[in-house]
């Protein structure tokens, strides 16, 4: 079996290749919403992809797939999205007007504001559950295919409301109060809605799940969901050579009382990013390769079979110390530390990596810390050892 791997220079961002055979997948695209295809053209050479998979919806992940999936250069077979993403998407596609006013009156409402969906999750969980909404799932869904019920919704769209967007950035949907009995509300908020940074965000991150969507299903590709869980019992479904570690393939399952602003903010949770294994392969010596995306993976990794052969594993959230956990589960895993090669995305800051990442024996960046020179990391099956691969971009980082 021929088998590579290539960490994809994007900039900013994961978009990592996997090829095994004449089967290719793509996890995660990067920030930059125009440098994929390019980037794909350059070090991947490949006519089509059988899958392509969004983890969660920041945009250092999700943008990139919006290009390549707008631009349509490449076929693409199927595109893996979180279930999660089903829960309001409907209110949001359809009624977004009511969605927004909703999503205001819930930021306005907090004690405190904030800079990103992702702190304002973390904040309800430093609070544990009693500060979270209703996690219940509620009725189990309709076993409805995801790809259909996609278009169904989005034949409702409110075209009008997602253009004007396009053209004029936000507040535009405080144009038209709803009721009189609100204008208080309304009139309120127009006054404090500059110094509130978390609703731009919110429309940002509602306007990337639409986007993903309605491009996957210009492209002609069939849209799988999978829904995170942390009992790794109910891990389930993916494809041969692509398996889900911590969530189930699921249906659409519409949730209208889950609240607005909680909805956005667990779409860009890292905590519950998706996690897929490339399994090895051991008589081709084809490499497991671990796609952690930006998860610390709390739930462990006990349920998969331990490989017999050296691994790659993706260094969660650019090799953040928040992700420490990560590294212990993976090494505890393999029970060999020495036989993980740890691959790291574009980022350069004063804090990334951190210390966990920069300890592991064998690591490799596309862009490090100490230097300004970015470029793809690849490792081929031929590869049986880590000393024998890209010498040359072995993690400088200090």
């Amino acid at each position: 079996m021929f088998s590579r791997f290539v960490a994809l220079p994007v900039g900013q961002g994961d978009a990592f290749y996997l090829q095994r055979n004449d089967f290719h997948i793509l996890v995660d695209g990067g920030g930059n919403q125009h440098a994929l295809p390019g980037l794909l053209k350059t070090y991947a050479e490949i006519d089509h992809l059988d899958i392509v998979v969004c983890t969660h919806n920041d945009a250092d992940h999700a943008n990139g797939l919006i290009g390549l999936l707008e631009e349509g250069g490449v076929p693409v077979a199927e595109v893996w999205l979180p279930g999660s993403w089903t829960w309001r998407f409907e209110e949001l596609v359809t009624q977004p007007r009511d969605f927004f006013w909703e999503l205001a009156k819930e930021i306005m409402a907090l004690e405190d504001d904030f800079d990103s969906l992702e702190e304002y999750y973390g904040r309800l969980s430093e609070r544990g559950r009693e500060g979270n909404p209703d996690l219940g799932r509620g009725e189990e869904a309709r076993r409805t295919d995801a790809t259909d019920w996609f278009l169904k919704v989005l034949k409702r769209k409110d075209d009008f409301f997602w253009r004007f967007y396009d053209r004029f950035p936000w507040p535009f949907f405080w144009l038209e109060p709803h009721r009189i009995d609100e204008l208080y509300y309304y009139l309120h908020f127009l006054l404090e809605m500059w110094q509130i940074k978390l609703m731009p965000v919110c429309i940002e991150a509602g306007n990337r799940i639409i986007k993903i969507a309605e491009s996957a299903l210009h492209a002609g590709a069939r849209i799988r969901l999978f829904e995170f869980t942390e009992e790794v019992g109910q891990v389930a479904g993916g494809a041969a050579f692509l398996r889900p570690v911590n969530a189930c393939e699921a249906y659409p399952r519409p949730q209208p009382s889950f609240p607005a602003l909680y909805f956005l903010a667990l779409t860009e949770a890292n905590k519950e990013s998706l996690v897929f294994y490339a399994s090895e392969c051991d008589k081709d010596k084809a490499h497991g390769v671990l796609f952690c995306a930006d998860s610390d993976l709390a739930f462990g990794l006990g349920h998969l079979p331990k490989p017999k052969n050296p691994i790659i594993a993706t260094a969660p959230h650019h090799g953040s110390e928040a992700n420490a956990n990560a590294y212990e589960a993976v090494n505890s895993w393999t029970q060999q530390e020495s036989t993980t090669l740890w691959v790291r995305s574009d980022c350069k800051t004063k804090l990334r990596p951190g210390k966990s990442f920069k300890r592991q024996k064998y690591r490799m960046c596309t862009l490090c810390n100490s230097s300004t020179t970015k470029s793809a990391v690849e490792v081929h099956s031929t590869c049986s050892w880590w000393h024998q691969t890209c010498v040359s971009r072995w993690c400088s980082c200090r």
